[in-house]
């Protein structure tokens, strides 16, 4: 495998890791579980977000279907089993 290809998925796997992180965070972030970032820290994921939805959709209109699903269905689908578990009480047990 040619070593700039390998780097360029190396950098498309710590993106997608670290898109995924902080949309299981989002909740109890926002519950007040955890504590919040700075607003820099906000801003990044926003962009990072964003961007992710724009790449998604355009993957989507090409026939890319396993792309839109890493940078839609699996980041939304994580959000709402986070806010679920969330308004469960599980991740402030998981806290304790």
């Amino acid at each position: 495998m040619d070593p700039n290809e390998l780097r360029f998925k190396f950098a498309v796997a710590g993106f997608l890791g670290v898109m995924w992180l902080m949309v299981v965070m989002l909740p109890p972030v926002l519950a007040g579980d955890l504590n919040a970032p700075p607003t820099s820290v906000w801003c990044i994921f926003g962009g990072i977000f964003l961007y992710s939805l724009y790449t998604g959709v355009r993957a989507w209109r090409r026939g890319w279907k396993s792309r839109f699903i890493l940078r839609i269905v699996v980041p939304l689908a994580l959000l709402a089993t986070s806010f679920i578990l969330q308004w469960t009480g599980t991740w402030a047990r998981l806290r304790r």
